[in-house]
């Protein structure tokens, strides 16, 4: 995992597996409900004011 800070500059961040298991869930349970409400990652960017590329990660 990553934080931008500057556009130029990345800073690296270790996680737990704990918390790696937790996003992980985390993303599965976001894709299962999308997908149950026939909701894209397009739509679903749109209302949350990402990029599909932050939706898909």
């Amino acid at each position: 995992m990553a934080v931008i800070l500057h556009k130029h500059s990345t800073v690296a961040m270790t996680i737990s597996t704990e918390e790696r298991d937790f996003f992980v869930a985390l993303g599965e349970r976001i894709g299962s409900l999308r997908k149950a409400h026939s909701i894209t990652q397009a739509q679903l960017a749109e209302a949350l004011g990402v990029t599909q590329q932050t939706v898909q990660a």
